[in-house]
Formats: structure tokens, sequence, C-alpha cells
């Protein structure tokens, strides 16, 4: 099993031709990298120094296919490695951390900075081999979470930890127990009693139009038959079960006059005149006085002429006849 131990003093990248040697990789160099990003034929002994740029890079060790998580949080007993964030402000202030390999496994590492793993997929890796490489390790970053050494795994998330030896399948990190529940907050509680009421009042409006609409139209239906059956024209002829009968000629016989008086030397009272006769009456007149007209001869006088006046309903003249005088022999 591959282990590795750290410290934290400034080393220089050189080498001995007859002792260990030092392995020099950059953190930051102009990038979210590490170069170099794979470092192949490391002995037991060797010195990889890590030589760290601005602003806040670090390393930490990693399992196979779980690139972004602390390698002692993939199983028990496993001991990783850590740097610890190396905050730099310019390239003058640059600094190094060494790590001593007693393993020739392969062993994988990443920068812990923000975001440099999941999302500029800062990784390395010490001694690939054909199965165990840097762009398995890569590829294996897409639905993984990036945890810094020391803090708690996110409660939200997941990460599939890979365990040497074990079965073949890789094992999930343990969610947490404290977890979030699903539920509905207050607002959306509030908008749909709110909503459900809205719906209530607009059914109960529309039912009361329709009745109301339905109601108008039953008094209306109701008021045109009644006007259709009782409405009639009061100067008009009636349907046969309704005789005609002028009102106005009652009027006519209401201000004739019970009776007329006149005699033949009597001249017109003051304020007297002859009514006007109706056009009826003057055309059967006429006919009358061209079919039987006395003679002044056969003419008598008789004396005052009275003329009762015509009962209801009676056809009548409107103009008086006046007595002729028959004149002395």
């Amino acid at each position: 099993m591959a282990s590795a131990t750290g410290s934290g003093t400034a080393a220089s990248a050189s080498a001995s031709p007859s002792g260990p040697k030092v392995h020099l990789v950059k953190a930051g160099s102009g990038g979210f990298k590490f170069e170099p990003a794979e470092i192949f034929n490391v002995s037991v002994g060797d010195t990889i120094t890590f030589e760290f740029y601005p602003p806040d890079h670090s390393v930490a060790r990693a399992e196979f296919e779980s690139p972004c998580v602390p390698y002692e949080y993939t199983g028990k007993d496993k001991v990783g490695f850590w740097s610890t964030t190396q905050w730099v402000k310019t390239t003058e202030d640059i600094t190094h951390w060494n790590l001593t390999i007693n393993s020739t496994e392969p062993i994988f590492f990443y920068c812990a900075a923000p975001d440099s793993c999941l999302g500029e997929k800062m990784i390395g890796v010490i001694n690939p081999n054909s199965t165990q490489t840097l762009a398995a390790q890569k590829k294996a970053i897409e639905g993984s979470i990036q945890v810094t050494p020391g803090d708690p795994i996110p409660k939200e998330g997941s990460a599939t930890l890979h365990v040497p030896g074990a079965s073949g399948s890789p094992t999930a990190a343990p969610a947490a127990s404290g977890g979030r529940h699903s539920s509905l907050g207050s607002g959306a509680i509030a908008g749909i009693v709110v909503g459900a009421v809205a719906f209530l009042v607009i059914c109960a409006a529309l039912f009361f139009y329709v009745g109301r609409t339905k109601s108008l139209k039953e008094v209306l239906n109701r008021k045109n038959a009644t006007v259709s059956t009782t409405g009639h024209d009061n100067f008009g002829p009636k349907s046969p079960g309704y005789p005609y009968s002028p009102v106005h000629n009652q009027a006519d016989y209401n201000n004739l006059p019970p009776y007329a008086q006149h005699n033949g030397t009597d001249s017109h009272p003051p304020g007297w005149a002859s009514p006007t006769a109706h056009p009826q009456h003057m055309s059967m007149m006429s006919a009358m006085s061209h079919t039987s007209q006395p003679s002044m001869a056969d003419v008598k006088h008789t004396g005052p002429a009275e003329l009762s006046s015509p009962g209801p309903h009676q056809q009548s003249f409107a103009a008086e006849l006046e007595a002729p005088i028959k004149s002395p022999r």
C-alpha cells in the first residue's frame, strides 16, 4: 500500500547522482494546473517538491476514481497528505513543500483551492500504470464533489469512492442523516389557499350570472306573452269576437239638445248656429233632396216643429231641419 510523508520546509529542485532524486512540480504556474501532471519513475526515497504560485493553491492526496476527495475519507486507517493552503501574493513569495516517496504504487493528488479540482481539473499522479491513469482520474471528476481535508462531506452531496481490493463495485460515501426533508413552505401554502378561494369566488359569480340571466329571460317571455294577448287597437275594428262600437258617436249624442223649437217668424236666438253636418249625412241629404222635394204649394204652416233627440245607438243627422212656412193665399 502506497504511503507518503510531507514536510513544509523549502527545498530546491536538485538531485544527487548517487542519492535520492528530487522531482519539481509547479502548482499554479500559468494557470490552474500541475506542471508536470504526471511524474514517472519515482523511486522509494525520492522527493517531490511542489512549488506554489499565487494565489492560494495546495496539494492533497486522493484515491483513484475519487479525484477531489481526501484520501483518508475513502477508507478506514488510510493516511493521506496535505500541504495546507499556500497563500502567495507575488512570484517573489513563492513557497515550496516536499513530499518523500516510500512506495512505487500510483499516488494521485489534487489542488484543494475552491473549484480547482472540479472546475479546472487540477489533478496529478505519481508513477501511473496501465490501469490507473491520469485520463481515467480526470474522467471520474464528472459527478464528483470537492472536499478540502479537514472539512466534512456536504450533507446534500455524495461521492463515489473507490476502495482497492473491494468486490469491484465502488462504494458511495454515506449520506448525512440530518438532510433536509422536502416540504412546502408557508409562502407556497398561502398561495395555494389564495388560489383555491379565488377559484370558488369565480365559480359562485358564474353560477349567479347564469341564474340571473335565466330569470330575466323568463320574465321577458311572460311579459311578451301578456302584451300579445291584451294589446288591441281602440280605434279600429276588433276580431269577430269583439264587435265594433264607435265611441265617438255616443259622445255626439250626449252633446245634442233634447229637442229644438223654431217658429217660422222667429229669428235664430242669439249665439245660435246650426251644427256642422257630417260629410256622410250631407251626402244622404243630397240624395233625398233629389228624389223627393216638396213644392211650395204643398207646404203648409203647421206651427212649431219638434224633433225628437235621437237615442243611443241610432244613426242621426247632425243638422236640424227647419219647417217651411206656407205663404197665405
